[in-house]
């Protein structure tokens, strides 16, 4: 009832439906699970879109929103680490991943790291 009364697209505090992607999950609902991550991370990667066009004078006025928007996805993603399929989450790995360099430049490891994927199946 709460995804059909404040649905994201109008509903500007994401990090409040992470417990909700976690429950359909746990209720084995995974089509809805996925798609609500989908759909919260796709806000997360609009606003680091966003956030990474500014001049580095503006990224940095804005840091502490940017810091919150890349751990706040990063949560999202390890929310899937526990329930999603290796394939999936080596996609959502890489997407995070490609937006976390738009700050931090080009990270040492570009592949998602094997052993610790492996480490969670």
């Amino acid at each position: 009832m709460a995804m059909a009364k404040m649905p994201v697209e109008l509903f500007g505090f994401y990090t409040l439906l992470e417990p909700y992607i976690g429950a359909y999950y746990e209720l084995e609902a995974t089509e809805k699970a996925r798609a609500l991550y989908l759909e919260v991370s796709q806000k997360y990667q609009e606003s680091l879109s966003y956030y990474s066009s500014l001049s580095e004078y503006n990224q940095s006025t804005y840091i502490q929103n940017i810091y919150n928007d890349i751990e706040r996805y990063r949560s999202l993603v390890d929310v899937t680490a526990v329930y999603e399929t290796e394939d999936f989450i080596k996609s959502e790995m890489e997407k995070f991943n490609s937006f976390l360099r738009l700050f931090t430049g080009e990270l040492e490891n570009d592949q998602p790291d094997e052993e610790a994927i492996d480490d969670l199946f």
